[in-house]
């Protein structure tokens, strides 16, 4: 992590996820376990369970495969256009 990324936490402009999230909590004192998991978290384990490509998943869910690869790092979340996509794959509806 660079200084650049931290600072735009703390501007919140951006907001630590996966494994960022449980550290930064860490580190504050709250326990790791506490932390949400994240959509991106979700769906790799999903895509797995299935045992899916990131390039089939991304086509079921309508998007290139380096959007897949980011939300699944949690470099980006989905847009709310992607998360009725997203929801169903999770069987959250």
């Amino acid at each position: 992590m660079t200084g650049s990324v931290l600072e735009r936490w703390e501007s919140g402009r951006r907001r630590p996820q996966g494994r960022y999230l449980a550290k930064a909590r860490a580190l504050l004192g709250e326990a790791p376990g506490l932390a949400p998991t994240a959509i991106g978290e979700q769906l790799k384990h999903r895509r797995e369970q299935l045992g899916l490509t990131l390039r089939a998943m991304a086509t079921r869910l309508g998007v290139v495969q380096s959007t897949l690869c980011r939300w699944e790092s949690g470099e980006r979340e989905p847009q709310s256009g992607y998360l009725e996509r997203v929801e169903r794959e999770l069987n959250l509806r």
